[in-house]
């Protein structure tokens, strides 16, 4: 029994920090402070996570190979999960164009990328960094065309790519990044996971109570599917 409490509570620990820069979020929302959430998005998806990726990846310990090995073991557990999730919400009887993009890819930034550097370290960190570029790249190309009526032009010019790429580049030919540039795209990056996570709770604050209901009412139903399913 001290074993099972004491798992829970390191884990609370653990989690103590996300929880509370999420709940900054919530609290901004619910009393209604202003929030400029479409400058903070692009903020973070044009600036602050490219320095993140490109910073992380040139400055990491681990070999280009490993760092390969998990940028196609990503695409593999993406493509199956997105044939999982195709498979299950037709058996349910759902939508699968307009839910595939929330069932198929996870949420690799907000909560990922702080849970794998508190975990497993810098390692940790540079792992979850290559596995978040290839999801999110691959959510604003092929996944947002699985949407009715939407396109992803232009997404191969992303900025998060063009840090990937550019930090593929200098592993390959060796050149020396500036220290200037590497300071940069470290304070820089430094702010993505807390800008992240406050916009996360700020989300949640203004979800609806109603979808909320629909939401764990579909969960539900999935699970028991599964689980029949299953057995």
């Amino acid at each position: 029994m001290m074993a099972f409490f004491g798992l829970y509570s390191s884990a609370f620990a653990m989690l103590a920090p996300l929880i509370g820069i999420v709940g900054i979020g919530v609290v901004w929302a619910k009393r209604d402070y202003p929030f400029a959430g479409s400058f903070i998005t692009v903020l973070v998806t044009s600036v602050t996570t490219p320095a993140l990726v490109f910073h992380t990846l040139v400055t990491t310990d681990l070999p280009s190979e490993t760092l390969l090995l998990i940028v196609g073991s990503t695409v593999g557990a993406l493509a199956l999960g997105a044939a999982i999730s195709v498979l299950i919400l037709k058996c349910l009887g759902m939508p699968v164009r307009k839910l595939l993009l929330l069932a198929a890819f996870p949420n690799a930034g907000n909560l990922g990328l702080p849970l794998t550097q508190m975990v497993f370290g810098d390692e940790g960190l540079s792992a979850s960094i290559a596995f978040f570029a290839v999801s999110s790249f691959l959510m604003h190309t092929l996944g947002v065309r699985s949407l009715p009526g939407a396109h992803a032009a232009g997404a191969w010019k992303s900025p998060i790519l063009l840090a990937c790429l550019a930090a593929a580049l200098v592993r390959l030919t060796g050149v020396d990044v500036p220290i200037w540039l590497l300071d940069m795209t470290r304070i820089l990056g430094a702010v993505t996971v807390p800008l992240m996570l406050i916009s996360l709770g700020h989300a949640l604050a203004l979800i609806p109570t109603n979808s909320l209901r629909t939401g764990q009412w579909w969960e539900r139903s999935g699970y028991r599917w599964a689980c029949s399913w299953v057995t």
